[in-house]
């Protein structure tokens, strides 16, 4: 869509004033030759003219119209049209109007037939018609396309140029409209207009108007690829585009799948392939897709599809190489920099031409004034007066881009409350010109929104690349997993942290994560096959009748010599920790806890098996203590009570040995 506002005066240009506009038909843009006019069927033109006077007109309820001028003409050639603005209600309106025709389309050029009669009488128009993008893919989606306005020729060597807008003619005797099941077709909906009007005024909803274009087929006219038919509600008006020749060929399609079951005899292929013969090649496409999707391929040959020659092959496919060049050439040249005035800066001309021949006096030779007062006083000023050629003005620094800066605006909108901010602001501006803003002048950061306040990735990907170090520090890369893995390298926000999973996390130990820390312990691994245990001899229980473990003499150093280990001196092994107490009763001290877990309350055999304790006292203390804590984890009170007993006699046996 464009959108012109003029004044509605002759066209000025550096040529002078032009009393016509006239579109320029012949252009030397490479591929004008293949179209007649300089735009194309998606372009519009809509203009303002301003016809606004210098004062206050009566308030009246003017409808929108159109302008009287040569524009008018430009924009309904293009589909558009002009709006005649001459009050300020009008300007608001006619934006609205504008706005709504910003919509995605084509323009098509209907044209009755000339037989045809319709009411209201109507002869042409130029309308849109909506093309719908498909909310999948994000643009339209089509099946069939119109027909041209020639005959496609083999052996033709160039194109014949087109209109931009296709000529439709519009049968005027109703029809009935024919679908299949199964078989594509597009919908679109027409701008109105005074076709539509003629439409909607006949109320038949199920009545259509088929639609061709004059030189289409090989002979004289066209074939119908589709019709007009008014909506259900009567609302709208909507042109269904079908396979070209519609009439013949759905007939032969509806025939083909009821009657033969997708297994054409003879005479009905002869008929398909009259058929063919009449569509142009540019439609063969289409309709094989169009046959495969209904479950009837190869019906259409392969060969058909070839609609061009091979010169103009060649030719679109350097046009389009041309126009992708060109694309991107306009494309760099908008999105790059801004070219300055560089060093060169704005060359200053004198305000007076001087003349360039003969002799030329110089400025200081000039009489100043012919005033004699402004003579004197001007004299010492003579001195100065020099000529400077190529006098430049260096332009000033730009701005960087990323300054948000306020305009200056009206004193008398300024608040009392905001001068004293607003003069620190002119300061600012006044005393440094052109160069960066200092940070406590940029109010654009201190002004931001809470949820842009912690965005630190934006942040970050301005800064420049921090140099590498000198000596960097081998890494270690883990060999499972992904090897390819990259440590993300963010900051985060203490806001953004979750405080309880925080506090969930703070009970664990941090595993430690600088590389030269203590090393965890490593677990023993398995014994080698050589090693050997040795184990002292359990002795021979005594009997049953023997007294207490107490009064029994500590063993004799000769008792060594058999393999018995000392049980009197501390228990220190080799590194010099304490023993534990059991160490040389091991087997007897499984048998004491089965006897804890054993169920019942028969304890002879447990008391027995305490009686045999090899040891001093302390050893037979710790071994019947080691016992209460196995019964108070299974909750046996009663043998608690007794082995608490046993113990008590233990010690008392040791303090009165005489008793």
């Amino acid at each position: 869509v464009l959108v012109v506002i003029t004044d509605g005066n002759r066209l000025t240009s550096s040529a002078g004033v032009h009393e016509e506009l006239t579109l320029p038909m012949h252009s030397a843009v490479p591929g004008s030759e293949l179209t007649k006019e300089p735009f194309r069927w998606d372009q519009r033109m809509f203009a303002l003219v301003l016809r606004m006077a210098g004062t206050q007109a009566p308030t009246q309820d003017a409808p929108l119209t159109s302008d009287a001028s040569p524009i008018d003409d430009m924009c309904e050639v293009t589909g558009g049209r002009s709006f005649c603005v001459s009050s300020h209600r009008l300007l608001v309106q006619s934006l609205e109007a504008l706005v709504a025709k910003v919509q995605g389309g084509v323009v098509i050029n209907f044209e009755r037939a000339a037989e045809d009669v319709w009411e209201p009488n109507w002869q042409s128009c130029r309308r849109l018609i909506y093309v719908q993008r498909s909310a999948q893919k994000g643009y339209s989606v089509g099946h069939w396309p119109l027909p041209e306005a020639f005959w496609p020729d083999l052996n033709s060597p160039s194109l014949p140029p087109r209109t931009a807008h296709p000529q439709v003619r519009v049968c005027g005797s109703p029809s009935e409209p024919l679908l299949l099941d199964n078989l594509p077709f597009d919908k679109y909906e027409l701008e109105p207009s005074p076709l539509t009007q003629a439409i909607l005024g006949r109320k038949q909803p199920t009545v259509a108007f088929a639609v061709s274009v004059a030189g289409a087929a090989a002979q004289r006219g066209g074939g119908a690829f589709g019709y007009l038919k008014a909506s259900t509600s009567l609302a709208c008006v909507n042109l269904f585009v079908l396979p070209y020749n519609y009439p013949v060929l759905l007939p032969l399609l509806d025939e083909l799948f009821r009657v033969h079951r997708c297994k054409p005899p003879r005479d009905w292929k002869l008929q398909f392939e009259t058929y063919l013969k009449g569509m142009p090649l540019y439609y063969a496409g289409p309709l094989k897709r169009a046959l495969q999707r209904m479950g009837a391929p190869n019906l259409v040959p392969d060969s058909m599809e070839n609609c061009l020659s091979y010169t103009v092959l060649n030719y679109l496919k350097r046009l389009k190489n041309q126009a992708k060049a060109e694309y991107e050439k306009v494309v760099s040249a908008v999105g790059g920099p801004k070219t300055g005035l560089g060093a060169e800066g704005v060359r200053v001309s004198p305000g007076v031409p001087r003349p360039s021949t003969g002799e030329v006096a110089k400025l200081s030779e000039l009489a100043l004034s012919w005033n004699p007062a402004l003579r004197e006083r001007l004299q010492g000023l003579r001195q100065e007066l020099n000529d400077f050629p190529g006098f430049a003005l260096a332009p000033a620094p730009p701005r960087p881009p990323d300054t948000a800066e306020a305009p200056p605006r009206n004193p008398f909108d300024i608040s009392r409350a905001s001068l004293l901010h607003q003069v620190a602001r002119m300061r600012a501006r006044y005393l440094h010109p052109g160069t960066v803003t200092r940070l406590q002048d940029a109010e654009q950061l201190h002004n931001l929104p809470v949820s842009q306040m912690g965005n630190y990735q934006e942040y970050l990907k301005r800064m420049p690349t921090p140099l590498r170090e000198i000596e960097s520090t081998p890494v270690r890369q883990h060999m499972f997993g992904n090897p390819f893995k990259i440590e993300k390298r963010m900051m985060v926000d203490e806001a953004d942290l979750d405080p309880a999973a925080s506090q969930a996390r703070g009970h664990k130990r941090p595993a430690p994560e600088t590389p030269g820390g203590p090393r965890a312990k490593r677990r023993p691994g398995p014994l080698p096959r050589n090693f050997t245990r040795t184990r002292s001899p359990i002795p021979s229980p005594p009997s049953l009748q023997e007294p207490h473990a107490a009064k029994r003499s500590p063993p004799r150093e000769e008792e060594t010599s058999n393999g018995w280990a000392p049980s009197e001196p501390a228990w220190e092994e080799r590194n010099g920790q304490v023993a534990p107490p059991w160490r040389d009763n091991g087997l007897l001290r499984g048998c004491l806890l089965k006897e804890v877990r054993r169920p019942g309350r028969n304890f002879e055999r447990l008391f027995e098996l305490l009686g045999l304790v090899q040891g001093g006292l302390e050893t037979q203390v710790c071994m019947v203590r080691h016992v209460i804590h196995e019964a108070g984890r299974f909750k046996r009170r009663l043998l608690m009570r007794l082995l608490q007993d046993f113990e008590q006699r233990l010690v008392d046996a040791a303090a009165f040995p005489s008793a």
